[in-house]
């Protein structure tokens, strides 16, 4: 039952490990990469791509890009692409030779609502493009969009370059805005973060000073289970080391202080994907097609994350994996090293680092029994493509993962059994607490050496939602010294 004899018995072997290199640095949990990366560059045989918006209606991604082909000059292009990241159409900006130097930015729709639109914002405001017929149509004029409350009317290009300093870059439609009337959310780079109406009026403005570091907005989403935005931003026009997809609540205009991480800024398996600057972003909800294993089918709610690097790309990441059950409700798996503040974050250790183990539950989450699972050995063995369970994002490998524990070669370990159920994957030493409010560390207490540099400790757990459905914590990644 003491950590002790547990790590008394983890030095004996040391096996290949199961575990993933995240393209982000993020291998379960919010932020995981679902979809991608996709290099947009090579699909169309030009560059300067730098909006994105997925349409429900047909399952389709539309990237804004400057030019045609290999010209970047007026007319722009939207490029239709599926999930598969396959290029399966290209039509021409509405505004044709008169769309300014670098053509639409950000997009939005009101498919989610019913509707049929796309909209995408540029130096002359928003555009709307009709999807009726299953591909872009650039509509102008009086047009039906639909909200909350029902079907309204928008006359576009709808003018906001006086609310945005002049470029609506990022963009967002939000149906339940304005009294359920609809709205729109827009930010250009450092300026105001703004909402206004189908009229063009103004609702709603943030300073980016209301913030620190302020953002520097390139692409707006709105979360339509939470209520809350996120905004691909690069603070203050920082570099890649703090790049950052960030959570905003759009009541106040303050980040909540949860992040996502776009490929290219962190991860071993970053390369080829360099990461120069924030790009449009997107909400995606209830999509069905490919995603990463070990997930079957894909979560509820994702990111679409634009980035303007070397080359453009894009990727979905997840945001909700449950409907009912948003990941800010999630338990999130922590260590402390050394006596360090508790973290979920990859580490490294030597070998005497003490190591203790809590969960961080939100408090309006009840809390339940959990089950921690630990693999030890050198980062060789793949990730299972599937498990009993059939639980997303489940990574540990053990005697009932496909392929197993045993047949991959790892140690597999149950450290903690908060479901009593007697140790899954080996003989059960209860080292930690049920999920629950107030989170309880274990002991602080030392690690062995488990067989010397590049040797990893990984660490996963699975507990309950409201609902009862099993779902998988963060994965961590302790890499000895």
């Amino acid at each position: 039952m003491r950590m002790t004899t547990l790590f008394a018995l983890l030095a004996f072997t040391v096996l290949p490990l199961a575990a993933q290199a995240g393209l982000n640095g993020v291998e379960a949990g919010l932020g995981t990469v679902t979809v991608g990366p996709v290099n947009t560059n090579i699909l169309n045989g030009g560059n300067g791509e730098l909006g994105i918006q997925y349409y429900p209606g047909n399952g389709n991604i539309y990237v804004s890009r400057r030019g045609t082909g290999t010209l970047t000059t007026a007319p722009h292009s939207l490029l239709i692409i599926d999930q598969t990241g396959a290029l399966v159409g290209t039509v021409p900006q509405g505004p044709g030779a008169t769309g300014g130097a670098w053509g639409h930015r950000d997009g939005g729709t009101d498919g989610y609502v019913g509707g049929t639109k796309l909209f995408f914002g540029d130096d002359f405001g928003v555009h709307c493009y009709e999807m009726s017929s299953g591909t872009p149509v650039y509509a102008t004029g009086a047009q039906t969009v639909m909200a909350a409350n029902g079907p309204q009317t928008c006359t576009f290009p709808l003018a906001a370059q006086a609310l945005t300093a002049g470029i609506t870059r990022a963009l967002e439609y939000d149906p339940t805005g304005n009294g359920g009337n609809g709205s729109f959310w827009a930010c250009n780079f450092g300026g105001p973060l703004v909402q206004f109406s189908l009229a063009g009026t103004l609702l709603t403005s943030f300073p980016a000073t209301t913030n620190a570091p302020a953002w520097s907005a390139y692409g707006l989403a709105l979360n339509l289970q939470t209520g809350m935005l996120w905004v691909n931003s690069s603070p203050a026009g920082s570099a890649t080391v703090v790049a950052q997809v960030a959570e905003l609540n759009p009541a106040t205009g303050v980040f909540t202080g949860r992040k996502i991480r776009p490929v290219g800024t962190s991860g071993a398996a970053s390369s080829p994907w360099v990461y120069a600057a924030q790009g449009g972003l997107c909400y995606i909800q209830g999509r069905i097609g490919p995603t990463h294993g070990p997930a079957v089918m894909p979560p509820y709610s994702e990111l679409g994350v634009f980035v303007q690097g070397t080359p453009d790309y894009f990727a979905f990441h997840r945001l909700d994996m449950h409907s009912g059950f948003p990941s800010d409700q999630e338990t999130t798996l922590q260590v402390s090293l050394g006596g360090a503040p508790f973290s979920s974050a990859n580490a490294n250790f030597s070998a005497g680092t003490t190591l203790s183990i809590q969960y961080a539950t939100p408090l309006s989450n009840p809390g339940s029994p959990a089950l921690l699972l630990a693999n030890i050995g050198p980062p060789a063995t793949a990730i299972p493509n599937g498990n009993t369970f059939n639980v997303p994002e489940f990574l540990i490998l053990g005697n009932l993962s496909m392929p197993s524990a045993a047949g991959s070669g790892v140690i597999a370990l149950t450290l903690g059994d908060g479901f009593l159920l007697g140790g899954l994957a080996a003989p059960d030493f209860l080292i930690s607490v049920m999920v629950t409010q107030p989170s309880v560390p274990t002991p602080a207490l030392p690690l062995p050496s488990f067989g010397g540099p590049l040797t990893e400790l990984t660490l996963q757990a699975l507990y309950l939602t409201p609902s009862a459905s099993l779902i998988a914590t963060n994965f961590i990644t302790l890499t000895e010294l």
